[in-house]
């Protein structure tokens, strides 16, 4: 059997159909979008300030007017009646008001419309009057003029609501009835679609999309699916009886055609029009606009503070990873340096470290000064004091703890140095490594090396940023003598970092902690040539390719009355870099401390290739120049030295002293 509700659907389907070609109805409720009024303690009638609430298409019509919190109100109320399910006495001030009558009268009870309080938002549903729409999905009206059931039933079927018509009313199930008692009213009798004409004591629903179902039978009770007859219906007393009534309470009885009773109309859909207005005062608006104001003020300061922290991390990254890529080139020099001049650093090695410096004790050093003066004007053909052997005994016994086989030295180096950034912004570093070279004496020498750096970067924004950066490094080169003049250098490095930014903009500051994991390849071919005895011209050509990797980062902003994690998305930099460096060497004569001096200028051609947040692919100029102090022995070195880059990455220019101790 189709269900009461499919049987209403498709007769609204089939009459929206045939609808389509009528012309639209008009009912609409007009509200104002907001009321704004002085004192919410008080009743506050709307059209006083500007709002009045109306509705057209129904008449006659029924109103509801709820509000969530607060009282409404009407003071005219001039051919209203209250609905079965609502009380005039709300009229005087509830949270929800219900009437009906004309649509003039109701219009004019809406004009009356008065409420207290505010920030709430009222609603306003309007129907036909007298019509009301229940959960079952029907609406329906009790006609109070008597007519016999046939004319009922026309006069039903000749009603539409929304251009769907009406029948008899069909109550089919306990719910059904619950709802039509709850929302309508009526005394003695009203006509429903049912009838047993066909045979005696089976009842069908006769009217609507229920037309032909058995509802009731009196011979075969397992027909029966629902009723509300009284005890002794359907009786047929009198005869004739064959035609379905309920009374107000809910009671079915049968009744003979003929007699006139007001009937109920049963509309298989709802329909209503509802509106809305907000109620509130200047002084909400105003917290409200500068709550607005906050949180816009508060997403800026966050966007901000997200954007600069995202820029400035680029760049020191950026920064950074250059630096790196520089120092591994330093090393790959150095180192290239080291392997070079080898065989002549030996023999002063050995001249320095005869077993009669081993044997000096410092305690017979008055004893022995004048033999040690001979054995020393001997070997050097002058005498060097007192004070230079007790310098050469501490580093004759340093160098025996260390050295343990020709062609390995071991060289502690520390640099300190300041920069100047591409944005304007100052960095200061410093620096310590830990260098072991071996096999030095042959063609293939090879280097392990340790480092420690800290460094500190600020300035360079219209905003505050101070960055903290330690890194441990490590790295591996090896050096291959190809000819006298001819080197190649390989150099493998690695580093792990840990960041700490601190920034602040106005009433924004955040803290940025970053760890990375870096690494680098450099190859590069050296080559030098002899110009006179004092001025060398070195030669360079470089590849060299690194990048950096984010293990963890934890960003937090502090704005005002928030404090919150960011997901700033940083850039992790990968360069590649080509580099020729011709580099002219002189070497000065020794002052009277018979300390070495040298001075190197080298130019720079490169081109560098970064990929970050936003890719560079440049080639720039650049000047190294160094001034060297030095030992006979090279055992010690001290250099003052000037860089400029002018490269998309890295400083402008940077300047610093170093300083290498070897053993």
């Amino acid at each position: 059997m189709i269900s009461k509700w499919a049987r209403k659907g498709v007769l609204f389907l089939a009459c929206l159909f045939v609808g389509l070609g009528m012309p639209a109805y008009a009912q609409s409720v007009s509200a104002p979008t907001q009321i704004v009024v002085v004192d919410d303690t008080q009743f506050n009638l709307l059209s006083s300030f500007g709002g009045t609430v109306s509705i057209s298409g129904f008449d006659p019509a029924g109103v509801r007017v709820t509000v969530p919190q607060g009282n409404l109100r009407i003071t005219t109320t001039s051919g209203l009646t209250a609905p079965p399910s609502a009380s005039s006495a709300d009229w005087a001030g509830a949270s929800s008001i219900y009437f009906e009558g004309t649509l003039a009268d109701v219009n004019a009870a809406l004009a009356s419309l008065e409420i207290q309080g505010s920030g709430q938002t009222v609603s306003v549903t309007a129907h036909a009057g007298y019509i009301y729409g229940t959960d079952t999905g029907s609406s329906y009206q009790v006609v109070t003029n008597p007519l016999k059931w046939s004319s009922a039933e026309a006069d039903a079927q000749s009603r539409t609501l929304n251009g769907v018509p009406g029948h008899l009313a069909t109550i089919t199930s306990q719910t059904e009835l619950d709802a039509i008692k709850a929302n309508l009213s009526w005394s003695n009798h009203v006509w429903l679609g049912g009838s047993d004409s066909a045979a005696e004591g089976e009842w069908f629903w006769v009217t609507g999309p229920e037309a032909g179902a058995q509802f009731y039978s009196d011979n075969d009770p397992s027909l029966t699916t629902f009723e509300s007859f009284r005890s002794d219906q359907p009786s047929n007393s009198i005869g004739g009886q064959h035609h379905l009534t309920m009374m107000e309470n809910g009671t079915m009885f049968d009744q003979v055609e003929t007699r006139l009773f007001a009937y109920m109309i049963e509309y298989p859909t709802t329909f209503d029009e509802s509106g809305s207005f907000f109620v509130t005062t200047q002084a909400i608006i105003d917290a409200a606009a500068a709550a607005a104001a906050a949180l816009a003020a508060q997403q800026a300061a966050i966007a901000n503070a997200e954007s600069d922290l995202k820029l400035g991390l680029d760049n020191h990254l950026r920064q950074k990873l250059a630096s790196h890529m520089k120092e591994a080139q330093k090393s790959q020099s150095n180192q290239f340096v080291m392997h070079r001049t080898w065989e002549d650093k030996q023999g002063q090695a050995v001249a320095l470290l005869k077993p009669k410096f081993y044997l000096h004790i410092k305690d017979n050093r008055e004893d022995n000064r004048e033999d040690n003066r001979e054995d020393n004007r001997e070997d050097n053909g002058e005498d060097n004091g007192e004070d230079n052997r007790d310098y050469l005994d501490a580093e004759a016994k340093i160098r025996l703890a260390l050295q343990k086989d020709e062609g390995h030295v071991w060289t502690m180096s520390g640099q300190a140095s300041t920069a100047t950034l591409k944005n304007g912004g100052a960095l200061s570093h410093f620096s310590t490594r830990f260098i072991y070279d071996r096999d030095l004496e042959k063609d293939i020498a090879h280097r392990l090396y340790l480092g420690f750096e800290t460094s500190k970067e600020r300035g360079g924004y219209d905003f505050s940023l101070r960055t903290r950066t330690n890194s441990i490094s490590s790295g591996y080169g090896l050096s291959q003598r190809l000819s006298e003049t001819l080197y190649f250098n390989l150099h493998l490095a690695s580093w792990y970092s840990t960041i700490q930014t601190k920034y602040d903009r106005n009433t924004t500051s955040a803290e940025a902690s970053l760890k990375m994991l870096g690494a680098s390849a450099s190859a590069q071919l050296q080559g030098q040539y002899q110009i006179s005895d004092m001025v060398w011209l070195e030669l360079m050509a470089g590849f060299s390719k690194a990048k950096d990797i984010i293990q963890h980062k934890m960003i937090k902003l502090n704005v005002p009355l928030t404090q919150s994690l960011s997901h700033i998305l940083i850039s992790e930099p990968e360069s590649t870099r080509r580099t020729f460096e011709p580099t002219l060497r002189f070497l000065l004569m020794p002052d009277e401390n018979k300390l070495l001096r040298e001075l190197k200028l080298t130019p720079r051609f490169s081109c560098e290739k970064m990929s970050s947040t936003k890719p560079v692919d440049v080639c720039a100029e650049g000047l190294r120049a160094e001034y060297q102090i030095k030992t006979p022995d090279d055992g010690k070195k001290g250099y003052l030295y000037f860089d400029y880059e002018n490269l998309a990455n890295g400083p402008v220019h940077e300047y610093g002293l170093a300083m290498d101790m070897r053993f």
